[in-house]
């Protein structure tokens, strides 16, 4: 079956009124320019490590936070959580570990429900990369929760959250206008 020769133009070339009644673009113009980003390469050669020890997780729903400070974005690479020191051979546990704002929380991992032996390591709660890493903006927090716990001795334990992240603030450099 033929086609027209000279069809309506559509799609980006019509939007932006480049083509008209067969007439081929030279260029795009100024609406349309080449951009490398580079954000992320940035980003990434300003990875730290930074965490939070609590020693006073005793019931479920107890937690630890690491919060993001006033003035400063995080972007968050990775998180790992874990309980430890003072528990006892026959206690059961399980944490987990994830990120809070405003409007909620979200639990990123869980560690599984154990009962730890005089031999086995505590519970811990990893996410492994996250990519791309999360935005973490002034008030937001890095939490390690306690899902579950049966204590046969001791009142509280303790849990730490270590997290890989990249800071940016007023005493860092712009990344763009």
């Amino acid at each position: 079956m033929a086609r027209p020769l000279n069809t309506v133009p559509r799609a980006l070339l019509d939007l932006l009124g480049l083509k008209t009644g067969g007439t081929n673009p030279l260029g795009l113009g100024d609406e349309l320019e080449p951009t490398l980003e580079i954000a992320d390469l940035y980003k990434m050669s300003r990875v730290e490590h930074t965490g939070v020890t609590s020693a006073l997780l005793q019931d479920r729903g107890d937690s630890a936070e690491l919060l993001v400070p006033e003035n400063e974005v995080w972007f968050l690479w990775a998180l790992s959580a874990n309980a430890g020191s003072s528990l006892q051979a026959g206690d059961t546990l399980q944490i987990s570990a994830g990120i809070a704002s405003e409007g909620g929380s979200v639990i990123m991992a869980t560690s599984p429900k154990q009962v730890l032996s005089v031999d086995s390591e505590n519970p811990r709660a990893n996410t492994g990369p996250i990519t791309p890493p999360l935005v973490l903006v002034p008030k937001d927090s890095i939490f390690l929760q306690v899902e579950s716990v049966i204590r046969a001795v001791a009142p509280s334990f303790s849990g730490s959250i270590r997290a890989r992240v990249s800071r940016f603030g007023p005493n860092t450099e712009i990344l763009s206008a």
